[in-house]
């Protein structure tokens, strides 16, 4: 579909289609534009420029709304973990379009520009509600973008948005695609089912012969191969191994309450007052003059203040953050700021009155204290531990009298894969819970004992006890496991011999409730009727809807299950009436133009490719993220 899209899009009367959709919405002109050097730019775009400024700024954007959301990244982390190329790529792409619309004649006109960045909330004034030059400026400075890089940006903005506006409102799907897919989705089945388990068959399965498990073990014996499995002895010490040796008194308790005293006590409250000026300059020179004790109504007056009356608020009370930081950051009677408003106005403040809040009583939080106490030092000794745990590996002792050194236990283990599972599949949750300890095990030689090892909050030793070379094992070792194997193949078979019966009847003549009956088993229904989202909603696995959904009226269908088979059988089928197809076809037509748009947009991309010309700077691409990266 996109070849077809795209060769659709070089015909002049596409073009000329898109154009006046365009035109109908908006008035567009064409922006001049001259062609640059490449110099340092890191990429060249038909006439357009992608330089590392540009990178620069998205990246900082991108890692503001990272910090927002509780991330912390840097524009090394970006630059190490790809995001950092996918930026610059991004830039490339957008450029690319934007010149081939431009190429076309598509462009936002200079007055719709004008008159969209007037109208930007962001740029009003808070008195006039006017446009503000002040505000407009001030944004420009905090993104480090001059004038013309913004009014280009926002410029491709509102032309992306027509052209795709242009492409939904133009787009129709064809009517039966949209009423065959919102049949798709909407119709409705309700069934009647029943579960045969391996003890519902009515005849139990016999146990294999020998000679079924010889010909078993024959045919697959190559698949049999044990893997060399490693047995060790591991001293594993713990923060929480400390624990019982730490001591707390009662006189550390109180220590750490009243050094705490402020996460036990209820939020304070604190009363200040505001002083807003019409900008940040007069408030600096109004702070200035405060602080040097001179009358506040006459500094007020001389820098055209406005005294706003004061308000009381516990921390996380106030909706601006600058604002709240300052109430609970300075000290009492002491003026600071200016701090920013939404208007665009500077505000001084002064915090008048401090309100402690209720402090509660050592004895409700003497248990939590402790608790804490005991953990941290239990910490510190896991950490003092280090030292004595090496002198211990340093002095050549076996590992029991290096465990009675450092009074932590032994623990040994049976032979296990590298995965850590014995020959009988039992996982060791001991031995894999310690971090890189078994990867740590099969590097060792028999008998050698490890140093320390650091495995984040556990600090093992560990030794290799022994080694179980890998083998094929014979017929009698495997007997048991391949009788277990070929009984439940036999199970599966009689299971869907059954199944396969009861489906063949229910298609010709029988019911479902008989078949039930026959096997002493009762038939299930859903409470609701089924739609092809519902197998959640009902328990139903993806496998069975698709049965379901794929099964005639009135007949028969299995699913497989893990220990047995589901047999339901189609009792009806309800799709949209009319009426109800009328309705419910917008929000087809919708999803469906969508799609068809993304087409288009993905057509109309291909054509920038392949018109724009496209040049790399190599050396100063590698030269920007060399910057960010990590030494080595």
């Amino acid at each position: 579909m996109l070849t077809l899209l795209r060769n659709l899009l070089r015909s002049k009367i596409a073009l000329l289609i898109i154009g006046l959709l365009i035109v109908a919405m908006a008035s567009f002109g064409i922006t001049d534009i001259f062609a640059p050097n490449l110099g340092s730019s890191l990429v060249a775009v038909g006439n357009r420029t992608v330089e590392a400024n540009d990178v620069e700024r998205d990246a900082d954007s991108y890692l503001n709304r990272l910090s927002d959301s509780g991330t912390y990244l840097t524009k090394q982390d970006l630059a190490e973990g790809g995001q950092l190329q996918a930026i610059l790529d991004q830039l490339v792409s957008r450029n690319l379009l934007a010149a081939y619309l431009q190429d076309q004649g598509i462009a936002t006109s200079e007055e719709e520009l004008i008159a969209y960045i007037r109208q930007l909330p962001i740029f009003r004034n808070a008195v006039t509600q006017g446009f503000s030059q002040d505000a407009y400026l001030r944004f420009l400075n905090d993104r480090r973008q001059s004038e013309s890089e913004f009014r280009q940006d926002l410029s491709d903005d509102l032309t992306f948005s027509m052209v795709n506006s242009a492409f939904s409102s133009a787009l129709r799907p064809p009517a039966g695609v949209s009423e065959l897919l919102t049949i798709f989705d909407n119709e409705e089945r309700r069934i009647a089912y029943m579960l045969i388990m391996p003890e519902d068959l009515p005849e139990p399965v016999a146990e294999p012969t020998e000679e079924e498990l010889r010909a078993f073990f024959d045919e697959r014996s190559g698949q049999m191969l044990q893997p060399e499995r490693r047995a060790f002895s591991v001293i594993a010490v713990r923060p929480d191994d400390f624990t019982h040796q730490v001591e707390v008194s009662e006189e550390e308790i109180a220590a750490q309450f009243q050094a705490q005293e402020s996460r036990f006590r209820a939020a304070t409250s604190r009363t200040f007052e505001r002083i807003v000026f019409a900008n940040e300059a007069n408030a600096l020179r109004a702070l200035g003059s405060l602080l040097g004790g001179e009358d506040e109504q006459t500094i007020i007056s001389s820098n055209g203040g406005n005294v706003i009356p004061p308000q009381t608020a516990t921390e996380g009370g106030i909706a601006n953050p600058e604002i709240s930081d300052l109430v609970f950051g300075t000290p009492e009677n002491v003026w600071t700021g200016p701090v920013e408003l939404p208007s665009g106005q500077s505000a001084l403040i002064r915090v008048t009155d401090i309100t402690l809040g209720e402090l509660t009583p050592l004895e409700e939080v003497s248990a939590t204290l402790r608790a804490e106490i005991v953990e941290y030092k239990a910490e510190q000794m896991y950490e003092d531990s280090f030292d004595l745990i090496d002198d211990a590996v340093g002095s050549g002792g076996s590992l029991d009298e290096i465990s009675e050194m450092i009074g932590s236990p032994v623990h040994s283990y049976a032979p296990v894969d590298d995965t850590g599972r014995t020959r009988d599949g039992t996982v060791l949750r001991g031995l894999t819970a310690i971090d890189g300890a078994l990867e740590f095990g099969f590097q060792l030689f028999p008998d050698e004992t490890s140093f320390r090892e650091d495995a984040g909050l556990v600090q093992y030793i560990i030794r290799l006890d022994d080694t179980v070379p890998s083998y094929l094992p014979d017929f009698d070792e495997m007997r048991d496991e391949i009788a277990a194997v070929v009984y439940q193949q036999n199970v599966q078979t009689a299971l869907s011999e059954l199944s396969d019966g009861i489906v063949s009847r229910l298609n010709e003549s029988s019911f479902l409730s008989q078949e039930a009956e026959a096997l002493g088993l009762e038939v299930a229904r859903p409470p609701v009727a089924i739609r092809r989202d519902s197998g959640a909603q009902i328990g139903f696995p993806d496998a069975a809807m698709v049965r379901i959904f794929s099964a005639e009226l009135d007949h028969g269908f299995v699913v497989p299950l893990q220990r047995g088979v589901f047999i339901g059988v189609v009792e009806s089928i309800d799709i949209p009436t009319a009426e109800e197809l009328t309705s419910l076809m917008a929000s087809t037509n919708s999803g469906l133009t969508q799609l068809l748009a993304s087409e288009f947009d993905g057509a109309l991309f291909g054509m920038a490719q392949d018109n724009i010309s496209f040049r790399q700077n190599d050396a100063a691409i590698s030269a920007y993220f060399e910057q960010y990266q990590a030494q080595q």
